[in-house]
């Protein structure tokens, strides 16, 4: 369990989604999207892969929309 210390309140970090910017996770609607249903469902966090390179032709969010 990830826990932090900000103004006084602890925040620990019990269950999330860590998911890969490819494919259909390339748009960045989609993304977005998940992300707030992830939120509105209770988990966590939603977190992004950080790749620099992919396999020729895998589409990948590079930058924003």
């Amino acid at each position: 369990m990830a826990c932090c210390s900000t103004s006084g309140h602890d925040y620990h970090v019990k269950f999330g989604l860590f998911v890969p910017p490819f494919f259909e996770l390339s748009n960045p609607h989609l993304v977005a999207e998940l992300a707030a249903r992830a939120e509105a469902a209770g988990w966590d966090g939603f977190f992004l892969w950080d790749h620099m390179l992919a396999g020729d032709g895998t589409p990948v969010a590079d930058r924003s929309c």
